[in-house]
């Protein structure tokens, strides 16, 4: 019988838990982290992102951040507050 598939992101889950322990343990991005971060979101962008992902990330802290990730222009916000990273 063969194996089930497995989802292309489900060596992610490990991938995102270990990310979490060393932010956990280091505090804010370094420099080399937020580069990573960075190259990471551009490829997410370019290969994964369809028309729009929307996310809430919970902190260690308990406080909740949204965030949205679209094609396009967001109408309902003024672009002059996004910055190119």
């Amino acid at each position: 019988m063969a194996a089930p598939a497995q989802s292309r992101y489900a060596d992610r889950a490990v991938s995102s838990a270990t990310m979490s322990e060393i932010a956990n343990e280091n505090g804010r991005l370094s420099d080399e982290e937020f580069e990573h971060f960075k190259a990471l979101l551009r490829r997410f962008c370019a290969h994964d992102l369809d028309q729009w992902a929307a996310w809430k990330v919970k902190t260690d802290t308990g406080h909740v951040a949204y965030v949205k990730i679209q094609w396009g222009e967001m109408l309902d916000e003024d672009d002059e507050v996004f910055r190119f990273i």
